[in-house]
């Protein structure tokens, strides 16, 4: 199962031990995280430097899963299209 939550939740996972319990929990659950690209748009605008870098690095410690921008989403589908056109 995938699950990809909202800045407010990355938000209240800062810290080494908060960090290592959720850990657990999505691996005791099987589940995948998936980061949106809005949500580190998002954290980048915490204006507390410390709490910023450990959403941060919440953000990036164990495996995450990003998903493309917009911008990359279309430039990738008319790459497919022209060369689907034109082998």
């Amino acid at each position: 199962m995938r699950v990809a939550m909202d800045t407010n939740l990355w938000s209240s996972i800062r810290g080494e031990e908060t960090e290592k319990s959720f850990e657990a929990l999505i691996n005791s659950r099987g589940l995948r995280v998936i980061v949106p690209p809005s949500v580190l748009v998002e954290v980048v605008r915490i204006p507390v430097a410390e709490a910023r870098q450990q959403v941060i690095h919440a953000l990036a410690a164990g495996r995450r899963d990003r998903l493309p921008t917009e911008a990359e989403s279309e430039s990738l589908e008319v790459v497919s299209e022209v060369k689907r056109i034109r082998p």
